[in-house]
């Protein structure tokens, strides 16, 4: 069983990391389909299509934390 000093710290550790990814501007499949609610393959699917805007550099995909909020609320 963990300590309270170790509970505490790996709340900090968890908290940490979901407001480094609040503050960033672009997110993975994987983000864009926990936020969506569907399978990260569709929204690949979605982005070949054109039908979700993505950037692409090389092999690696990101969403715009911003175009995705903005076509949310646009539907």
């Amino acid at each position: 069983m963990a300590t309270y000093k170790e509970r505490v710290e790996i709340m900090n550790k968890v908290s940490t990391e979901k407001s480094r990814q609040e503050n960033r501007i672009t997110l993975t499949a994987s983000e864009v389909a926990d936020m969506l609610g569907m399978s990260k393959r569709f929204v690949y699917e979605l982005a070949q299509r054109g039908e979700l805007p993505c950037i692409r550099f090389g092999r690696k995909i990101l969403f715009s934390r911003q175009a995705i909020q903005n076509m949310i609320e646009e539907s």
